[in-house]
């Protein structure tokens, strides 16, 4: 559990880093930049942030080689980390498709259930289409893994995802109880909701992005149609 407890953690923040990076980006694309020494700080910025994905891919392959006998846990939690990140470094592209996001999902809610299995979340998808829409990279993964960072998701049947694609539209809907003490969290969680609100402000010409607290439980609605995109992908 030590060895994918470890590579874990080091994802969580390749995400968050990769998520800053992109949301300084966008604002460095709505402000121009005003000088050479800031082009130079945003390329060193990137420098930083490339990742050689056949060195992680070639380890991580060679770690489940390695405990795939010793430990079944640890290799099926390597396995489930490598297509996270598979999906998280597979291009620049800002867009992905809801399957793929979906899949991410899934295998992040499995990993973590191989980690600690003493924590509930339910997940339920409705596609009532045959069609594979293009919703902004990483959408709904953020708001997912925000459940996990910042919820009380160790009380049966109290935290809840509701995924459903009706025509062309996408609805994402969630409760879960807060922790009693998020205070040196909420700096990634406002990472997060700034990211979603920037990806949709970029991206769509109508949409709706709630969320509000009552009474020690957190809710959040999302809904967008393919159809209001301010351009095509």
């Amino acid at each position: 559990m030590g060895i994918g407890y470890g590579i874990y953690k080091k994802s969580e923040m390749m995400h968050e880093a990769k998520l800053k990076l992109i949301s300084e980006i966008n604002l460095y694309k709505q402000n121009e930049i005003n000088s050479e020494k800031d082009l130079i700080a945003l390329q060193y910025k990137l420098l930083k942030a490339q990742i050689n994905p056949h060195f992680i891919f070639n380890t991580l392959s060679y770690l489940y080689t390695s405990t795939h006998k010793l430990n079944s846990n640890v290799s099926d939690s390597i396995y489930l980390l490598t297509t996270i990140l598979r999906h998280t470094l597979a291009n620049d592209s800002s867009f992905s498709k809801l399957s793929e996001e979906l899949n991410y999902i899934k295998d992040y809610i499995e990993i973590n259930k191989l980690r600690n299995p003493n924590i509930f979340i339910t997940l339920d998808i409705e596609l009532n289409s045959s069609e594979d829409i293009l919703i902004p990279k990483l959408l709904l993964a953020t708001l997912i893994e925000n459940i996990y960072k910042h919820g009380d998701i160790s009380i049966p049947d109290a935290s809840h995802i509701s995924i459903k694609l009706e025509n062309d539209r996408l609805i994402y809907l969630s409760e879960n109880p807060i922790k009693a003490d998020i205070g040196k969290e909420l700096q990634s969680s406002k990472l997060g909701s700034t990211y979603i609100a920037s990806a949709l402000e970029r991206n769509y010409n109508k949409y709706i992005f709630k969320s509000e607290a009552i009474k020690g439980k957190y809710f959040i609605q999302l809904e967008f149609s393919d159809h209001d995109k301010l351009f095509d992908n």
